[in-house]
């Protein structure tokens, strides 16, 4: 279903779970004695949420206790213990992709037009299963959560761009997908083989900061740089972690990580074994006086120690204009580092940076 809300002055939204929810649903129905072959021919009913919150003239407000933005995708409870109980695995892989073969299977999406957006909660934004989550300001764009700002999984991609864009709590992109299912040959290209990225995009304009660690793990992307057509600045207080796997991170990082990529059918809704062979990329573009304070790791300090292998290596890129600054605050590693005359200052004269 969708729901669409338009003022001219404030629209404020707030929950004791969630703030906006927003779950598309799929349902299939297929012989359940014909075998794989009838998950080709079988009906399937797709119903894809989605929200959208316009303020003309004013600010679009949404607060949650848990989670501020919801977006998810999953089937609903009497297919899923069909699924689960009745057939291998295989044949359930097969499902999924007749029904990616037939129409896809479409993430929910939430949209914020306004002068400002804020959106707050435990989790800011929580995005999965291909979900898509947007906000759009020519003022300001707050996020804020206490255990993280933003959330993307399993393909989903969070956009916040336009004005002062003000992220206070961390952002973690992980566990994009990617999988290849030749077996079947009578299935179209599109659903034989099947690639999605979770990303995160902070597109800043004037006065903007983000204040929390960036970590992305398998075929997560966090991008942060100027919104297009903006001569904006960003002032970034926070670690950049990009790795293969969460597991491999420091235990002090790693815990914390893991519980918030555990909620309910975090693949389910995905429908496929999770296969990502890439690793987790994190893009900073520094312009116009913006600064950063932080570390940079990559995990190959941890490979050169022998704690992780060379597969598990993730991407830090770094670009400076000639007014920014990148103050490291310990020991980094960054796979590109370029731009036209930034600096990087060394807060203690004992680390080291590894390009």
């Amino acid at each position: 279903g969708s729901v669409s809300v338009t003022g001219n002055g404030n629209n404020t939204v707030s929950g004791s779970s969630a703030g906006l929810y927003a779950k598309s649903q799929i349902t299939y129905c297929y012989n359940v004695t014909g075998g794989a072959s009838s998950y080709a021919t079988g009906s399937h009913y797709i119903d894809p949420a989605s929200i959208v919150m316009t303020s003309n003239s004013g600010k679009n407000l949404v607060t949650g206790t848990d989670i501020g933005i919801y977006a998810t995708r999953s089937l609903n409870s009497t297919e899923r213990y069909t699924l689960n109980s009745t057939y291998a695995s295989d044949n359930r892989e097969y499902h999924f992709y007749s029904v990616l073969a037939n129409g896809g299977l479409p993430g929910s999406t939430v949209t914020l037009a306004g002068i400002d957006n804020e959106v707050s909660g435990n989790i800011g934004i929580r995005a999965e299963n291909d979900a898509t989550v947007t906000l759009e300001a020519t003022g300001e764009n707050i996020v804020s959560g206490s255990e993280a700002a933003i959330v993307a999984l399993t393909g989903s991609q969070t956009t916040v761009t336009g004005g002062s864009v003000v992220v206070s709590g961390k952002l973690l992109a992980a566990h994009g997908y990617t999988y290849s299912w030749n077996d079947y040959s009578n299935l179209p290209a599109q659903a034989r083989n099947r690639e999605t990225l979770s990303t995160i995009s902070i597109e800043y304009g004037a006065g903007s900061s983000v204040n929390g660690d960036m970590r992305a793990y398998k075929a997560g992307i966090i991008t942060v740089a100027p919104a297009d057509g903006e001569t904006g600045s960003v002032a970034i207080t926070g670690d950049a972690y990009a790795y293969g796997s969460d597991e491999d991170l420091p235990e002090s990082v790693s815990s914390s990580d893991i519980s918030l990529q555990i909620p309910d059918q975090l693949y389910y809704g995905v429908g496929f074994n999770t296969d990502t062979p890439t690793t987790g990329t994190v893009d900073i573009t520094l312009s116009n006086g913006s600064t950063w304070s932080g570390t940079s790791d990559t995990g190959l300090m941890a490979y050169q120690d022998g704690d992780v292998t060379e597969d598990e290596i993730g991407t830090v890129n770094l670009e400076l204009n000639d007014t920014s600054v990148w103050t490291m605050t310990g020991s980094s590693a960054i796979t590109l580092l370029s731009g036209d005359g930034g600096t990087v200052y060394y807060q203690d004269g004992g680390d080291a940076l590894q390009v």
